[in-house]
């Protein structure tokens, strides 16, 4: 009984190893980890430059709309001020990784999966 006993405790022990270790992909909102192109799906991008510059691209059967603008991070909050639309729009980050970035904005919550520069860089010239 024993042998099972410590067969049991090593397995336990090795799976919350593996598990609370595996917990630590999120990162706290800064600069470094926002920076870069951000797809909710194919048909909606974000890109966040390190000069604080924002693009937003938009595709729809009507065309392409592409939304230009600055932003600002405060802990957990992003503020974007979009220049064609002359105002600002704060979100709350949920969740960031060097994969995935999570935010809410009035009431809805948006996942972004990161991809290369170029998915947007298409739409900008």
């Amino acid at each position: 009984m024993t042998k099972y006993l410590k067969l049991f405790m090593v397995a336990l022990f090795a799976t919350l190893t593996v598990t609370l270790t595996s917990c630590g992909d999120d990162d706290e909102p800064s600069a470094g980890n926002i920076d870069g192109t951000w797809m909710e799906n194919s048909t909606h991008y974000i890109q966040f430059n390190s000069d604080k510059s924002y693009y937003e691209v938009n595709i729809d059967e009507d065309g392409v709309d592409v939304l230009k603008g600055s932003w600002q991070l405060d802990g957990n909050s992003i503020t974007i001020h979009s220049y064609d639309l002359s105002i600002d729009f704060t979100a709350e980050i949920k969740k960031v990784s060097q994969k995935e970035l999570v935010v809410t904005m009035w009431g809805f919550t948006q996942t972004y999966k990161k991809v290369a520069d170029s998915e947007i860089d298409k739409y900008l010239k």
